[in-house]
């Protein structure tokens, strides 16, 4: 980078911002407007760092829930479950868990 990155109306203009890199790390940098009122250009900086890694993206499969074994595991008398407890977070834990 060596262009000026900071500036305020008439003042002379300075490189204040830095950017160290290995050479071949930066493609690109452009100078963008400032945000606000900020005297600091926003630097917009590209790279050529590629990930390797596929992003796998997990999604529920709603249609294969077994739906009546859930059914069969939520149906009970919740009142009565949790009368004798007042309201004490751990104690309805250790009653869900069973």
């Amino acid at each position: 980078m060596n262009f000026p990155n900071r500036a305020r109306g008439t003042d002379t203009p300075h490189l204040l911002d830095l950017i160290i890199t290995d050479d071949q790390l930066i493609n690109n940098i452009d100078a963008l407007p400032p945000l606000g009122k900020s005297d600091h250009v926003v630097l917009m900086i590209e790279t050529n760092i590629f990930n390797s890694e596929s992003r796998v993206e997990q999604k529920f499969n709603c249609n294969k829930g077994d739906y009546d074994a859930l059914r069969t595991y939520i149906a009970c008398d919740w009142n009565t479950e949790f009368a004798a407890i007042n309201l004490d977070v751990e104690a309805m834990w250790n009653i869900i868990k069973k």
